[in-house]
């Protein structure tokens, strides 16, 4: 599978009740995609956006 340039490709594990939930109640839903690997990206990304995430992320990219 072809990585847009500024984008890195891993891969995760996840719980057997995580992937029944998307498969069963996001993919058919459309919302976050029509892929695991798509809605789990999703999740990820609407995560980081989080205001009291980006503190987290910023208060321990200053510590590193």
């Amino acid at each position: 599978m072809a990585v847009a340039q500024g984008n890195t490709q891993f891969s995760i594990t996840l719980p057997d009740e995580a992937i029944e939930m998307i498969e069963k109640g996001l993919i058919p839903f459309g919302l976050y995609g029509k892929t695991r690997g798509a809605i789990a990206a999703g999740l990820i990304l609407d995560m980081l956006k989080q205001p009291a995430v980006r503190d987290i992320v910023r208060e321990n990219m200053t510590k590193g």
